[in-house]
């Protein structure tokens, strides 16, 4: 989680997978207004003002000074060689500007710092392990911020590499999120903290999302944006169901969000426990950053071959990226029926957005959430092929549902529906949510003029009904299949 100014982000994403299971792995181991002259012809007018406007004309990259200084204590092992730690910032640094299209630009200094750490502790096995404690990095960090070459309109950013020795909180990556207001009240620039000497990659694009953001002013101070105050992890809510022994007794379920929620859904948890796993997202490095390697498999639209080649998808979800860049347009609605097709394309609508009401059912398991998302993730994609392309053969995408809170900062992807692929051929469209409350189902698809789409229709209708009931009818049968082979080993 994201937190104040005098506070760390502690991060535990980047440990060891448990042995628990998400629905995502669970189920591999066993077989998200355009103006009106952009809508298709049988899209409805927005309902609701264009809540985030297309400002491409007048955008400026947010441009980072970031000093990446390695920390390597003399007398100590370093984990790393100084130009390893270099290269790994320069390449994940690099996706970020790859992912956010040129938002963010970072000029990288590089510094070498062999200050001793100025704390020790006895470790479980009673050796003592030295490490820096916050306050000697965060005067380390500010005495080297001095020497970055800051322009005006641009911001600085410290990253911290501990080479050698330990850090005061005993994780493997920290975010210090602080403010230019913060820093010229006295207080420190924002920082991140990875210990390169026990991990890296993409811990370093992890750690500075925290403190992503552009300037934005607001009336409304709730709405304000302001680099230093970043993203927060993104979690997840699945309908992977166990017994109080572990047991998996549900895989997956479709049915309104409502009645999901009634029969046991909800946020992944961390192993066997009910501690929420904040890191459960597989569609960003704010989630599960591990499974963002430098490999992906891709099956042809046409051929049905499988290749594997470099991968080149976004590291941060559709949701994260509406809060990064405002080129990104988001059409506010509150229409039941209505087909709206979603592009990476900047002229055009990127996502669609509806508020929920102060007493909506997501508010039991995520209590901030106040927006639902529907936008387009980025499944493959070929090297060198523009996020908005057109050909389903070199990039291929799904419509993701997420909720959101805090202007955005704050995101969780609803992983509800089983089926939830794009089909090419435009023959089928799929359930991927339904609500009570916001009186709707939604499935998507493709069409070949408009690309994906997502298409909503109302609950109480008859083809609302009937959509809804085929996806319950499939979902179950799928689920029971899943369960016999386990059900049959238990005999």
């Amino acid at each position: 989680m994201t937190r104040s100014k005098s506070e760390a982000t502690p991060d535990g994403s980047v440990k060891k997978p448990s042995g628990h299971l998400s629905r995502r792995e669970a189920l591999a181991a066993a077989g998200l207004g355009a103006l009106s002259a952009l809508l298709s012809g049988d899209t409805p007018q927005p309902s609701a003002e264009q809540c985030q406007d297309h400002e491409n004309d007048s955008f400026q990259p947010v441009v980072v000074r970031l000093g990446v200084v390695a920390l390597n204590a003399a007398g100590f092992e370093p984990g790393k060689t100084n130009e390893e730690i270099y290269e790994e910032v320069r390449v994940h640094t690099g996706r970020i500007t790859h992912t956010t299209r040129d938002a963010y630009q970072f000029h990288i200094t590089e510094f070498v710092c062999n200050t001793a750490p100025d704390s020790t502790r006895t470790k479980e096995d009673g050796t003592t392990e030295y490490y820096y404690s916050n306050d000697q990095i965060k005067k380390i960090a500010e005495e080297y911020r001095e020497q970055l070459d800051v322009q005006d309109g641009e911001h600085s950013l410290m990253l911290m590499a501990v080479n050698t020795a330990g850090v005061e909180n005993d994780v493997l990556g920290l975010a210090f999120q602080s403010t230019d207001e913060d820093k010229a009240k006295g207080g420190n620039g924002p920082m991140v903290l990875v210990l390169s000497n026990k991990t890296g990659g993409n811990v370093y694009s992890h750690e500075v999302g925290h403190v992503l953001s552009r300037d934005e002013k607001n009336s409304d101070p709730s709405k304000e944006k302001q680099f230093g105050k970043g993203m927060g992890h993104e979690m997840v809510m699945d309908c992977l169901i166990t017994d109080a022994e572990g047991n998996i007794t549900q895989y997956c379920a479709v049915d309104t969000i409502q009645q999901l929620l009634a029969m046991g859904c909800g946020l992944s948890k961390r192993d066997k426990s009910d501690a929420v796993n904040e890191y459960a997202s597989p569609v960003t490095v704010m989630g599960n950053s591990m499974v963002y390697t430098d490999a992906d498999t891709k099956v042809s639209q046409v051929t049905n071959e499988v290749t594997t080649t470099e991968e080149h998808k976004p590291i941060y979800s559709p949701a994260e990226l509406t809060f990064l860049d405002s080129r990104h347009q988001v059409e506010c609605t509150t229409s039941t029926d209505g087909r709206y097709p979603l592009s990476y394309d900047f002229r055009k609508r990127f996502a669609l957005a509806y508020s929920l009401p102060a007493d909506h059912a997501l508010k039991t398991i995520l209590p901030k959430a106040d927006t639902l998302v529907f936008a387009p993730i980025i499944e493959y994609i070929d090297k060198d092929t523009p996020f908005d392309s057109t050909d389903p053969d070199a990039a291929q995408r799904r419509i993701g549902v997420f909720a959101t809170w805090d202007n955005g900062r704050g995101t969780a992807l609803l992983d509800v529906s089983l089926f939830n692929k794009i089909d090419y051929s435009g023959e089928k469209e799929n359930v991927i949510y339904a609500d009570e409350q916001l009186g709707f189902v939604a499935v998507s698809g493709y069409d070949k003029t408009d690309g994906e789409y997502v298409r909503t229709v109302s609950l109480s209708s008859q083809e609302g009904t009937t959509l809804l009931d085929e996806a319950r009818t499939r979902t179950a049968e799928r689920n029971q299949l899943l369960l016999k082979p386990k059900q049959s080993n238990e005999r």
